[in-house]
C-alpha cells in the first residue's frame, strides 16, 4: 500500500514538474521573442535619431566653406545607418523564420506548438540619397504599430508577450493573458 502510495506520489509530481517546464519554456521563448522585437526597433529608432542629428548638423554647415565636407560626411553616415537598419531586419527576417519553422520555435520545446505568426518588419529604412533626406523628404515615418504580439499555446497551456509603446514613447515589454 505505502509502495503504490509512493509511486502515485512520485508519477504526480513528475507530471507536474513536466507540466511546469514546458509552462517555463513558453513563457521563456515569448519573452525573448518580445525582447528581441523591442531591442530592434529601439536600435532602429535611435539610428533615425543619429540621422536626423547629422541632417540640422549638415543643414546649418551648407552655407559655410565647409558645406562640401559636411554633405560627404553625411553621405557616408547614411550608407552606415542604412547598412545598420538592413542588419536589424535581416536579423529580425531570421528569427521569423526560427519563429515560423523549427519545430519548438527554437526553445527546447519537443513538439511543435501552435503560434501565432511572427510580426513582420514594417519599420522605414532610411534613404542613403543625400539630397532627398536633406531636403526633408526622406524623413522617417512614424513606427506603424503601437505593439507587437507573440503567442504560443499547446492543447493545455499557452504564453503571450508584446511589446508595447508606452505614453512616454519608450518601448516596453509584458506577457499577457
Amino acid at each position: 500500500m505505502a509502495l503504490s502510495m509512493g509511486t502515485g506520489l512520485w508519477i504526480s509530481a513528475r507530471h507536474l514538474r513536466a507540466i511546469t517546464e514546458r509552462q517555463v519554456n513558453f513563457d521563456r521563448c515569448t519573452g525573448l521573442a518580445a525582447l528581441r522585437i523591442r531591442s530592434w526597433i529601439t536600435a532602429h529608432d535611435q539610428s533615425w535619431k543619429r540621422v536626423e542629428f547629422a541632417r540640422r548638423i549638415t543643414l546649418g554647415l551648407l552655407p559655410t566653406p565647409a558645406g562640401p565636407t559636411a554633405v560627404e560626411s553625411f553621405r557616408i553616415l547614411l550608407l552606415a545607418e542604412r547598412g545598420n537598419q538592413e542588419r536589424l531586419r535581416l536579423e529580425w527576417r531570421r528569427e521569423a523564420l526560427r519563429w515560423n519553422l523549427l519545430t519548438g520555435v527554437g526553445c527546447r520545446l519537443r513538439r511543435r506548438p501552435e503560434r501565432s505568426d511572427f510580426p513582420e518588419h514594417d519599420l522605414t529604412l532610411v534613404e542613403p540619397d543625400v539630397e532627398t533626406v536633406l531636403s526633408g523628404a526622406g524623413q522617417r515615418g512614424a513606427i506603424p504599430r503601437q505593439e507587437y504580439r507573440v503567442r504560443i499555446a499547446s492543447r493545455n497551456q499557452h504564453s503571450s508577450a508584446v511589446a508595447w509603446r508606452s505614453p512616454n514613447e519608450a518601448w516596453k515589454v509584458r506577457w499577457i493573458p
